[in-house]
C-alpha cells in the first residue's frame, strides 16, 4: 500500500513536470494561434487558460506524447470556438502599434489597412481562417498544416487559395486594393 502511494505520487510529479516542460515550449505559439482565430486579447487569454486547464486535467488521455503540440492546439481551437459561440456579439478589432518616428498620416493608413485585413480574415469561413492563421502567423507549410489538421494537403491548398481570393475581394470592395 505504501509503495503504491509512492509510485502514484512519483508518477503524478513526473506528469506535472513533463506537462510544464511542454507548456513552456508551446505556450507562446498556442497563444498566437488562439489570438489569430479570435483577434481579441482578452478572449484569447481566456481560451488559453481554459485550454491549459483542460489539457492538464486530461493529460493522461494523450496516448502518444509526441503529438502533444497538435493535441494542445486542438484543445485551444475548441476552447476558442466555444467562447466565440458564447459571445456572439463579440467583434474584435485589430490595431497596429504606432511607431514614434513615423508620421501620423502613415500610421493612420497602416491602422486602416491592418484593421481592414483583420476584418477580411474575420469574414472568412472558419476552415479558411484557421489555415491562413497557421500558414501566415505560424509559418507552417501546407504539408505541416495537413498533418496538424489531418486533412489532405491539396484540400489545404484549395482552402488557402479561396481564402486569399476572399481577402482580396473583401479589400477591393473596401477600395484598399
Amino acid at each position: 500500500m505504501f509503495l503504491t502511494n509512492i509510485i502514484t505520487i512519483t508518477q503524478e510529479h513526473f506528469n506535472k513536470k513533463s506537462f510544464e516542460k511542454n507548456i513552456r515550449i508551446y505556450h507562446d505559439d498556442l497563444y498566437r494561434f488562439i489570438y489569430s482565430l479570435c483577434l481579441d486579447e482578452h478572449l484569447a487569454m481566456d481560451a488559453l487558460q481554459n485550454a491549459l486547464i483542460k489539457a492538464f486535467e486530461n493529460q493522461e488521455k494523450l496516448k502518444d506524447k509526441g503529438k502533444f503540440k497538435s493535441w494542445i492546439f486542438t484543445i485551444g481551437k475548441r476552447e476558442t470556438f466555444s467562447l466565440l459561440r458564447k459571445d456572439k456579439k463579440h467583434q474584435p478589432i485589430e490595431m497596429v502599434e504606432i511607431v514614434s518616428d513615423e508620421s501620423i498620416e502613415e500610421n493612420f493608413i497602416k491602422e486602416i489597412e491592418a484593421t481592414a485585413v483583420g476584418e477580411a480574415i474575420k469574414s472568412l469561413p472558419q476552415k479558411q481562417k484557421e489555415i491562413m492563421a497557421l500558414h501566415y502567423y505560424h509559418d507552417m507549410s501546407f504539408e505541416e498544416i495537413s498533418k496538424e489538421l489531418s486533412v489532405n494537403v491539396n484540400t489545404i491548398r484549395s482552402h488557402h487559395h479561396r481564402g486569399k481570393s476572399n481577402v482580396k475581394e473583401f479589400l477591393s470592395q473596401g477600395g484598399l486594393i
